[in-house]
Order: structure tokens, then C-alpha cells, then sequence
């Protein structure tokens, strides 16, 4: 029993701290699913915040509450449309797939369906202005994609004329979410926001993917960029190079919000080869500290990286102005700010999905000798 015990706890190591592990999770199937509707199944790596079950005639999407793991916040029972509802479905909400017309709040969720190949199903979008997709966009023009007005309180009257058979939305979509439910129009959760590892975001396409049929598509590209970002995160490792330390984001008013040392972003940061100033932090949300916490922690750090969006070229200059105070840190002083300006990269709609990028970029200037040649699309030296 001892050496059983030791052994699990190894496994248990080795699950929570292996960013390119092999990872399956909850793809019961059930022992009566002989003729399955489900040929191509998804494959579940790192992310945790959904389950599928297979039972011949229907798929089971248990969605946990991302704010009580223990509980599930919606279970969707995925049918084939094509066909009578199946009796004996379990309690859920049932959606008949591939779906046809759908909706979406955020511009990420559009471009999962762009590379998936199924954005012209697309009927209603939410805050339009940070959707880049050209065919949605070019519908919007036209009168056949309906603007569905701000997320945090969505038009129930457009989305009703918009007609979706879903509407792909987040927890903190704001107070709009039961009104809407009371339309009969199914919200479907996506807490892809909520994982703390950069793989495991990603992995969320092939949530979208479950309510087109593009399992085999999903499970395709996930692989692709897992391996990709393995591949980075493995050279980065095996450099002996120093580890800069780094320290990131601004202030916000008195408050600066750093990310915690089990964060999706601290963890591209130990994979790049990089020393986050919090990384003995055990929170994976964000921590509130003061300019002067910040200052005493980070003043001598390697690097400091920022997010940027400004009409014009951001740059030192414009910076200092902000905040005098923030020439105090050595990554000013010497040069060493990393910046990533989400007016003209599509870091929010594109970055989520393309982790390996981001890796690639961060590893290309901690240790520019391990990816010569490289060039950076997200994250690249500020502007002096």
C-alpha cells in the first residue's frame, strides 16, 4: 500500500506540473456505443473545465461551475439532427448538431469558428468593433449579421432576430445571461478564459467544435500546436543561458495587477526560460499590489513586458509620461521593455489559439540564440 501510495503521488506530480504531458481526461464512453453517430471523438490533454461521454446516439458536454469545480454549470446533450430525438436522454440541454446558425459575444469565439470552417454559420455577434473575421464583418455590412449590442448587456430583442440555435458566451458575460435564457435560445459556456496553462486555452477549440462536428479537424490542429509549443518549451529548457528574471503589466489607477505565479502567463514565462519575479506566488488570478510593492520586488529585473493599444506608436517616451515613477526600473533604464501592441496584432482574437507563437516570441528575445532568425508577431522590444 505504501509503495501504491507513492506512486500515485508521483502521478499527481507529474499531472499538475508537466506543461507537454500526455494528459487524456473524462472521455467515458459508455459499453452501448457500438453504432455511434460520434465516429470522430475529441481527445482531452490539459484543460479541465469540460468533460464529454459518448453514448452511441448522443455526446453528454458536462461544463464544471468555474467557480465551484465540484459543481457542473451546464451539461449539453449533443444529437444528430439528421435523425428523431433519441428517448432516454439524460437532464440537459439538448442541441442538434452540426448546428447551423449560431451567435457569438466575443471576437476569439469567431475566429475558432474561422478555423474550424464554420464562421458562415455565424448570425450575431456581440461588440462587433473587436471582431476581425472578414466574412462576418462583410455580414454585418450586408444586413445578415446582426449586432447584438455590448456584452454586458446584450440586445434579448436582436438576439431573437438573429435566430442562433446557440449563443456562445462566458460566466462574466454580464446580467443579460437570464434574461436571454428565457428566450429559449441555448447559452453555451465557454470558460476557456479560466484555465491557467496556455495549452490548456487552447485546447478549448475543440469545445467549439463539439457543435459543429469538426472533432477530427480540432483534435488535428490542438496536436499541431501542442506539439509546436512543446518542441519550443523543450529547447528553452535545455538552455543553460541565464533565466532573466521578469516582471509584468502597469498600473491601473493605485492598483497593479500582476499576474499570479500559477497564471497562464507565469507559466509561458517558466517555459520560455524566463524567472517570474511572483513565481513562488500559489495564486493563478491576479494579484493587487501597490506601485511601491512592485517597485521594491522588480526594480532590478531583466525585463518588463507590457500590453499596449494606442493609435499611435507607443514608446518610452509615452510611457514615462503615464508615470514618471516607472523610470525608476532597470528594464527601462537599459531598454528591456517587451511589448505587445494589441491595436495591431490580434493578440485577444488569435493569441489564445496560437500559444506557440507567443512561446516563440518570448523565447526569441529571453535567449535569442536558441531560435535565430525568428521573427516575433505578438511580443517585441518597445519603441525607444
Amino acid at each position: 500500500m505504501t509503495r501504491f501510495r507513492a506512486l500515485l503521488a508521483t502521478a499527481l506530480v507529474l499531472l499538475l506540473f508537466s506543461a507537454c504531458s500526455s494528459k487524456k481526461n473524462g472521455n467515458g464512453e459508455s459499453s452501448n456505443s457500438g453504432s455511434s453517430y460520434f465516429s470522430e471523438k475529441i481527445t482531452l490533454k490539459y484543460l479541465r473545465g469540460f468533460s464529454i461521454g459518448y453514448h452511441g446516439s448522443y455526446a453528454t458536454v458536462d461544463v464544471r461551475d468555474p467557480f465551484d469545480s465540484t459543481k457542473l454549470l451546464k451539461r449539453y446533450i449533443l444529437i444528430d439532427r439528421t435523425k428523431p430525438t433519441p428517448t432516454g436522454l439524460p437532464q440537459g440541454i439538448v442541441v442538434k448538431v452540426p448546428v447551423e446558425k449560431s451567435a457569438c459575444f466575443y471576437g476569439l469565439t469567431v475566429n475558432e469558428m474561422a478555423r474550424l470552417g464554420v464562421n458562415q454559420t455565424v448570425t450575431g455577434v456581440a461588440e462587433p468593433q473587436y471582431v476581425k473575421d472578414g466574412l462576418v464583418q462583410a455580414g454585418l455590412k450586408q444586413g445578415k449579421v446582426v449586432d447584438l449590442g455590448e456584452v454586458a448587456q446584450a440586445n434579448v430583442e436582436r438576439i431573437i432576430e438573429a435566430n442562433p440555435e446557440i449563443l456562445v458566451v462566458s460566466p462574466i458575460s454580464g446580467g443579460s445571461l437570464n434574461k436571454i435564457e428565457q428566450t429559449g435560445v441555448p447559452l453555451v459556456y465557454d470558460c476557456s478564459y479560466l484555465e491557467n496553462t496556455p495549452l490548456a486555452r487552447a485546447e478549448w477549440i475543440k469545445f467549439i467544435a463539439l457543435f459543429f462536428k469538426k472533432e477530427a479537424l480540432a483534435n488535428k490542429m490542438f496536436d499541431s500546436v501542442d506539439a509546436r509549443y512543446c518542441r519550443v518549451a523543450k529547447i528553452a529548457r535545455a538552455s543553460k543561458s541565464h533565466r532573466p528574471t521578469v516582471f509584468t503589466e502597469k498600473k491601473f489607477g493605485q492598483v497593479w495587477y500582476t499576474p499570479g505565479g500559477r497564471s497562464y502567463m507565469a507559466r509561458f514565462l517558466e517555459d520560455a526560460g524566463a524567472d517570474y519575479i511572483w513565481k513562488d506566488d500559489k495564486s493563478t488570478g491576479s494579484l493587487p499590489l501597490s506601485f511601491e510593492s512592485v517597485l521594491a520586488k522588480a526594480s532590478n529585473a531583466d525585463y518588463w513586458i507590457i500590453k499596449t493599444n494606442t493609435p499611435y506608436v507607443y514608446t518610452y517616451a509615452h510611457l514615462e509620461k503615464e508615470f514618471g515613477l516607472y523610470s525608476s526600473f532597470k528594464a527601462f533604464k537599459e531598454g528591456s521593455i517587451v511589448s505587445c501592441d494589441t491595436g495591431r496584432v490580434p493578440y485577444y482574437e488569435d493569441g489564445y489559439l496560437e500559444p506557440d507563437v507567443i512561446l516563440s516570441d518570448m523565447v526569441s528575445i529571453f535567449h535569442p540564440e536558441l531560435l535565430p532568425g525568428y521573427i516575433p508577431k505578438y511580443f517585441k522590444m518597445l519603441a525607444r
